[in-house]
């Protein structure tokens, strides 16, 4: 098996996965199952561990997706990867189906480390447009309200601002697709709550 990068930059740094664990402030534990391959490491780990390694965290999230490639099934696992993105359009039809539907692809592909790096963050970044959402739904109305608008041709004022983050959402997922589709999926620099 190739040794992991992480594993590589810890030794050329002469340190052990102890003294890492200690800098980083992520267990020796995480650091041995991220070297081993046997987890991808959350993204608040790799951006520990990158910072006390003075690298790009992308260096460290390439590792375990370079080993993924290395595997037969990373095509099977982009097509997923995709479709559990995809799956998030159905907001436009069906509220919350932009994280149920995910969730649920992604819970039957969990054995799949390439999907359950990049999936977790998909989902996360509509965890996040679903509360943001709510919160200008239910304050922009508010402020206008105060100000003094009182309608926005008869229909409330929680409407428009809906269809205008469900457009902002699409854009997103769409260009989330793009990046897949391009294998640019290292680049992305979204958030992992999950």
């Amino acid at each position: 098996m190739k040794e992991s990068r992480l594993k590589s930059i810890r030794t050329a740094n002469f340190l052990s996965q102890v003294e890492l664990a200690e800098m980083s402030g992520v267990s020796a534990k995480t650091i041995q199952r991220i070297e081993s391959n046997k987890s991808v490491g959350s993204s608040y780990s790799i951006k520990q561990l990158a910072e006390a390694l003075a690298v790009d965290p992308i260096e460290l999230s390439e590792i375990n997706s370079n080993h993924v490639e290395s595997n037969l099934e990373t095509q099977n696992g982009l097509s997923t990867l995709k479709l559990l993105n995809l799956s998030t359009l159905f907001i436009v039809l069906i509220p919350l189906s932009n994280i149920l539907l995910p969730s649920i692809i992604l819970r039957k592909n969990s054995d799949d480390s390439f999907v359950n790096f990049y999936g977790k963050k998909v989902i996360s970044i509509q965890i996040l447009w679903t509360l943001a959402s709510l919160v200008l739904m239910i304050f922009l109305p508010l402020m206008l309200l105060s100000l003094g608008y009182t309608h926005s041709g008869g229909i409330p004022l929680f409407i428009p601002i809906y269809y205008l983050t469900v457009l902002f959402n699409i854009t997103l997922i769409l260009w989330i697709s793009y990046m897949f589709a391009n294998r640019r999926e290292t680049e992305l620099q979204l958030p992992n709550l999950l």
